[in-house]
């Protein structure tokens, strides 16, 4: 996994950004924080999972890239939505993978 240095945060993990970006990193993520993350495959806009999911080998080892944490599943379908319309308001279109992809390599650790 990738993860987006710039990652979106949900309200309730505000003021925890560095915090929650720590665990995720060294996978003690809560299962009750959610990431959000691009799908590998061009299917939909966003994969929601679980912070305990991303313990599993299969996730350590996909192409993913984490943009996002949330405290609620409500909270990380809300903050997909945000990040889309973000997206749109910057590059006029819906294509998230094409606005991750046009952004320096550094955005990335």
């Amino acid at each position: 996994m990738k993860y987006f240095r710039y990652m979106w945060i949900g309200r309730s993990l505000d003021g925890k950004r560095a915090e929650m970006v720590r665990k995720l990193r060294s996978d003690s993520l809560p299962k009750s924080v959610y990431v959000l993350a691009v799908p590998e495959e061009d299917t939909h806009v966003l994969d929601i999972y679980p912070g305990n999911v991303l313990k599993q080998k299969y996730y350590k080892r996909s192409g993913q890239i984490v943009i996002g944490l949330a405290g609620s599943y409500d909270e990380a379908a809300e903050l997909s939505g945000s990040i889309i319309s973000s997206v749109y308001f910057r590059t006029g279109s819906f294509r998230l993978l094409d606005y991750l992809k046009d952004l320096p390599e550094d955005a990335y650790d």
